[in-house]
């Protein structure tokens, strides 16, 4: 049977549920690929109730799934979204792929830089901006910096990768030159 038949269906509906349409698409990747690592597959509750699906790769090969900054990780996460994307178009299904704990230290990391960028903002009094960042990452710094009601924050810029922009919330932000999209 073609791979990608498999993976996105050959016109016969099968009755799984996406859960189990995500762990047969993760498997079938992993053998392709001849990565040496087991997959799990876990429905998760997020912080604000929301449901999504939680892949996690373990084995002999799960570090090397977090190379690059877990480009080949965010990768797989695309494609199996795409996946359950094929199968139920009329459904915002959620997938959070990990390996080695990558994704938890990649935010504490995200979370450390911002946290410093704030403290600049508040000790100069003038607007700081971030490194260009994927719409993944801008998320965790926007949330976390979201609690601090001294600061805003605005992506900044045009494409996948934009810039965070962080300034003093009493300030108004009077910058009109720079392309800005909401989050």
């Amino acid at each position: 049977m073609n791979f990608f038949k498999k993976l996105f269906g050959s016109g016969v509906k099968q009755e799984l549920d996406p859960r189990g349409v995500v762990e047969e698409a993760a498997k079938a990747l992993t053998e392709v690929a001849d990565f040496d690592v087991d997959v799990a597959v876990t429905q998760e509750i997020g912080e604000e109730g929301e449901a999504f699906l939680l892949v996690d790769f373990f084995g002999p090969d799960e570090e090397f799934l977090c190379y690059k900054e877990g480009q080949l990780l965010e990768a797989i996460q695309t494609f199996l979204k795409r996946v359950l994307q094929n199968r139920w178009p009329e459904e915002r299904i959620q997938i959070v792929v990990d390996a080695a704990g990558f994704s938890e230290e990649n935010e504490k990391t995200l979370q450390s830089l911002a946290d410093k960028l704030r403290n600049a903002v508040l000790a100069k009094g003038r607007p700081v901006y971030c490194r260009a960042l994927p719409p993944k990452d801008r998320k965790i710094v926007h949330r976390f910096l979201s609690q601090d009601t001294r600061i805003k924050t605005r992506s900044v810029g045009e494409g996948t990768f934009k810039k965070i922009k962080i300034f003093i919330a009493n300030n108004q932000d009077r910058d009109t030159s720079e392309n800005i999209s909401s989050e």
